[in-house]
């Protein structure tokens, strides 16, 4: 009897262990889905950018052919006309997200420039906080507007 229970408690022991080792595998499982579905979105975006560059390429290509065949093009020609189309796509794709940050913080500066000159954003023409007239005797003040004769102070 003494041989079941020291067995029991042996087997409890080591179910105990294996359900510790399971829970440590199921938090690298979770992190390693984690990892798979940001490489995932990176490989996605990647193969657009590939396939941006292949049609370019493509075209620089047809462009250089279609010299060659059809219009007499010298081959030194149609090749550096192969160069420059890779080079071109190559510096669009790379100019891109610098366009697209300066773009965004001229954007940025003017809207805010804009914001300080015209005051539309917190109540329009009305915004300074000076005594409007309206049609009809009322008057506004800021946001605020008063019934005929009820003039602001």
């Amino acid at each position: 009897m003494a041989d079941l229970d020291e067995g029991s408690v042996a087997l409890e022991a080591q179910l105990g262990e294996l359900e510790a080792r399971l829970g440590e595998a199921a938090g690298m499982t979770a992190a390693f889905q984690t990892e798979l579905r940001g490489m995932s979105g990176v490989l996605s975006a990647t193969g657009r950018e590939i396939d941006a560059m292949s049609r370019t390429l493509g075209g620089g290509l047809r462009r250089a052919f279609d010299g060659v065949v059809f219009d007499g093009m010298r081959l030194s020609d149609a090749l550096r006309m192969v160069a420059r189309s890779m080079s071109d796509a190559a510096y669009t794709r790379a100019m891109r997200p610098v366009q697209d940050a300066v773009g965004s913080a001229l954007s940025d500066g003017i809207g805010g420039l804009l914001g300080r000159l015209l005051p539309f954003q917190a109540g329009g023409a009305i915004a300074g906080g000076g005594s409007c007239p309206l049609r009809g005797g009322a008057w506004c003040r800021g946001r605020r507007c008063f019934p005929c004769g009820a003039r602001p102070a």
